[in-house]
């Protein structure tokens, strides 16, 4: 029995059957196992047998071959034994069923329990018409000529019409054409020769319903002698669903047969919609596939839709209101518009619609397996209506094999071009499996390591290794079994020549729809070029290194911004600045912080203009020295430009010229020194003349000239000028003339008291004091009095000149080493505004003079003696107050306590 005979079978309150001609049964219903207590298993086949009383089975065989051989209907009366061992009289009826050919294919049966005496024939009347009454099928009887004698409640249900109005019809009326203009003859042929067509044989037909429509149905006829008459019963059963459900497992599997054929994505879901509309005659399919990037759907594929609409909706963004497809691929659920003219969804697309004749539209979003919007799936209706929930559920199953068919051409697509670049990489490409055994080999397997793919795939990947490197191998193995991914680790590897290769490997697992590992991919790029290009560069900087740090000085690269901003430079700054290279190329400080204020825009300008005419530069400037000290530096370099002409950064040398400067500016010291000593020579008898002269007549006047009148002044004045010229004359000499001491031992403090006396009347009317902080020290050395008073005199009179009252001049004295043998240390400092840069840094340079009088000899004859001395005078500032401050350093004599 199928399903839906069974289903009636078992719904029947009597036991029935289905067996063959010889008698062996194939199926019961319910009420057969649940009476005689059998099993399916021990009825099927000759079990129903033991069913029998013991008694009737001989009349029950010789009965069954008269009506086999007949054949014509069976009906016999025999006892079952029941589940509580009794046994039960049954009236069974049995008819057989033909194929096509009119041969008897099976018996159908039914055993009624006439058993219980007060079962009267009404009461059998009434069972049969309660079983015809609610059969799910529907049961029509017929007269010979074809009229209508019962119509079930199922029949009304199916066909339309009441039973009063089916009953006396021609059973025709049920039928379309051509059955409807056949059906008469078709009785009577069977009447008058009695050759079956359908009788005793089930077939698929087309029915008729009250309304006109149609639909398949599944009929069975049977043939019946009631008082003499020809009754021909039939059971009808709607098999649309199961057609519809058949129809749309064909689509599906032509779809599915696109995929395996590895159709193109147009092709596979034109196959659908064509499919679609098909199984959903009314109605227009479209697939419309959306562009992530842009936002918009994009035609994917229609058969019967207009193609003006197509073109229109082709690129549509989408959006919360954008028709059904739009707003399903934008929310990602299911969109249903019963009638487009009145649904807000489609207003901005409603004349779009009227144009092309659509009502109605019911999208559903293509969903990838991951969850991502693919598209949509939609069916259009020229009408308004409401779908059904099979429509609905089409929609869905039409949707996924949609989004099938696009993951698959993305997969395929991606593994096209997956293979497509396993194929042109210069890599190695490999995969082996768990045992090590290599299974596939790209074009740069063969190239990197000289085997075809049909000489390695098969082997061991251990032909790879060296024999050094299986230890290594097994490590790697260790780590990949313990869930690792190795990425570009070098090694080597060796070539079917036999040369050794450095490579670098990256290896993953590859794993099973389960996440089970099932091999292992390895990615090699030869790196042996690498490698030597990495030897020769390493070589090459080791050399550039070695070049740079004996260079005279600090080779460079800066950017063309006044802060100079240093990217490189090398080691050999440390010794032009004091600074290491780590701190100029961090910032801290800029190249630019140790150039000398007073140079940094000549510097600039110099530079610039060479840039302009792309020329190198050579430039001379100082900077600070972390000492303190200045430096003069010599900067050559150039500027580098790209392929367009754009300034990329400044490169160049620096080397420490200090020295080479100082001696410059020695030799242009001695000149003047020598010239100087030249022109005191040849004047110095006619200047001591004159002087001489001037002062005898100054005399002489002075006893002429009353005090106090206008010429005695203007005398003074002629005095003073006299006294000026002598004392620049004697500076002139004591500078040019060499320095002979006359040393002998002397207390320090008695010079510079001696000195601060001498000076008595440049500090008479002012506030002015020295200071003494000896420390219980008087230290004494071995000197040239005349000469340190000097020196002392010219800081009072600095101090004197460069501060206002009150000054305080202080003088500090303290023992320590000197040159690796005792020495004293004097410090002269003032209260005065202190030392600038440029003070400092040419105190004892000759000529040089802040003063607005003054020949700027003071103190470089001052230095002169110290060195005479063989010690060291530095001029600088004190770290509290912030006057000026002169360190004079000697060779200790003795001390007296």
């Amino acid at each position: 029995m199928n399903d839906h005979f069974q289903q009636l079978a078992d719904s029947l309150p009597a036991m029935v059957w289905i067996c063959r001609p010889d008698g062996q049964a194939d199926s019961f219903n319910r009420m057969w196992y649940e009476r005689t207590g059998q099993t399916p298993e021990e009825a099927a086949g000759w079990g129903w047998v033991e069913a029998l009383h013991p008694d009737d089975r001989n009349g029950v065989w010789t009965d069954w071959e008269k009506a086999v051989s007949g054949p014509g209907n069976y009906e016999n009366k025999l006892r079952y034994r029941m589940t509580d061992g009794t046994y039960c009289w049954h009236l069974v009826r049995a008819q057989p069923m033909f194929d096509e050919d009119g041969q008897v294919t099976h018996w159908f049966g039914i055993s009624t329990d006439i058993d219980a005496t007060h079962v009267s024939q009404e009461g059998s009347e009434a069972l049969t018409k309660a079983v015809v009454e609610s059969a799910v099928d529907a049961i029509i009887t017929i007269d010979q000529r074809g009229t209508i004698q019962s119509f079930n409640p199922a029949a009304v249900r199916l066909f339309g019409y009441d039973a009063a109005e089916a009953i006396g019809r021609n059973v025709k009326e049920l039928m379309p054409e051509p059955y409807h203009s056949q059906h008469d003859r078709y009785v009577h042929n069977y009447v008058t020769t009695g050759e079956r067509k359908i009788i005793g044989i089930g077939r698929e037909v087309i029915g008729r319903r009250k309304d006109g429509s149609t639909f398949p149905m599944e009929l069975a006829v049977s043939e019946l002698e009631i008082a003499g008459q020809r009754i021909f019963s039939g059971i009808v059963r709607d098999i649309s669903d199961r057609k519809r459900l058949e129809s749309e497992l064909r689509g599906h599997t032509e779809v599915l047969e696109c995929l395996a054929r590895g159709d193109s994505l147009e092709s596979v879901l034109t196959t659908l919609v064509t499919f679609a509309e098909r199984a959903r005659p009314g109605t227009l399919g479209c697939v419309m596939l959306l562009d992530r990037e842009s936002g918009t759907l994009r035609h994917g594929a229609t058969v019967g839709l207009d193609d003006a609409y197509s073109k229109a909706i082709d690129g549509v963004a989408i959006g919360s209101s954008v028709g059904s497809c739009g707003t399903a691929a934008f929310t990602g659920q299911r969109v249903v518009v019963d009638d487009i003219q009145t649904s807000e969804l489609w207003e901005d697309y409603r004349d779009l619609a009227t144009r092309a004749n659509l009502r109605a539209c019911w999208s559903e979003p293509i969903v990838s397996s991951t969850g991502d919007v693919l598209g949509a799936f939609a069916m259009y209706c020229r009408e308004p209506c409401v779908p059904e929930e099979s429509d609905l559920t089409f929609a869905t199953h039409c949707a996924n094999l949609a989004g099938l068919a696009i993951e698959r051409v993305q997969v395929d697509l991606a593994q096209r071009r997956m293979v497509a670049i396993v194929e042109s990489t210069d890599a190695a490409v490999i995969s082996n499996s768990l045992d090590n055994t290599i299974e596939t080999w790209n074009r740069g397997a063969e190239q990197i390591y000289g085997y075809s793919a049909d000489e390695a795939i098969g082997q061991p990947i251990s032909i790879l290794i060296p024999e050094d490197r299986r230890e290594e191998f097994q490590e790697l193995q260790g780590r990949l079994q313990r869930g690792e991914q190795i990425d570009q680790f070098e090694t080597v590897r060796v070539a079917k020549d036999g040369r050794r290769i450095d490579v670098s490997l990256t290896i993953s697992a590859i794993r099973s729809p389960e996440a089970t590992t099932i091999g292992y991919s390895i990615i090699a790029r030869d790196v042996t070029q690498r490698k030597q290009t990495e030897a020769a560069l390493q070589e090459s900087q080791r050399q550039l290194a070695t070049l740079v740090s004996n260079l005279p000085g600090a080779a460079y690269r800066c950017l063309n911004d006044k802060d100079w901003p240093t990217e490189f430079i090398s080691d050999g700054c440390r010794n032009l600045s004091g600074y290491p290279a780590e701190d100029i190329m961090a910032g801290s400080p800029e190249w630019f912080d140790l150039i000398v204020p007073e140079d940094r825009e000549a510097l600039w300008d110099q530079i610039q203009s060479a840039l302009v005419k792309k020329q190198p530069y050579q430039v001379v400037y100082r900077i600070r020295h972390r000492d303190g000290q200045p430096r003069w530096m010599w900067d050559h370099g150039r500027g580098v430009w790209d392929a367009e002409g754009n300034l990329l950064a400044l490169e160049g040398l620096i080397t420490d010229m200090t020295e080479l400067q100082i001696a410059r500016e020695q030799l242009v010291q001695s000149e003047r020194l020598a010239t100087i000593g030249q022109m005191h020579t040849a004047i110095a008898h006619e200047s001591r003349n004159a002087l001489q002269r001037i002062q005898v007549g100054v005399e002489m006047l002075e006893f002429e000239i009353p005090e106090g009148t206008e010429a005695s002044r203007d005398l003074q004045k002629i005095a003073n000028a006299k006294d000026a010229l002598h004392h620049l004359l004697e500076e002139l000499r004591n500078y040019a003339a060499p320095i002979q001491l006359e040393r002998s031992p002397r207390k320090l403090s008695s010079v510079w008291r001696s000195a601060w006396t001498q000076i008595d009347s440049a500090h008479a009317d002012r506030d002015a004091e020295v200071i003494e902080q000896m420390d219980g020290i008087d230290p004494v050395c071995d000197i040239d009095a005349f000469r340190m008073e000097q020196v002392f005199r010219n800081l009072y009179e600095n101090a004197l000149a460069a501060g206002s009252d009150p000054v305080r001049i202080h003088i500090e004295c303290s023992t320590g080493g000197f040159d690796g043998a005792p020495g004293v240390c004097v410090s002269v400092r003032d209260n005065g505004p202190g030392l600038s840069e440029e003070q400092k840094s040419r105190a004892f340079e000759a000529f040089f003079t802040t003063k607005s009088k003054g020949t700027g000899l003071g103190m470089a004859i001052a230095k002169r003696i110290i060195d005479a001395h063989s010690g060291t005078i530095a001029a600088g500032n004190c770290d509290e107050g912030g006057g000026a401050e002169f360190r004079i350093m000697l060779p200790l004599e003795g001390t007296d306590p």
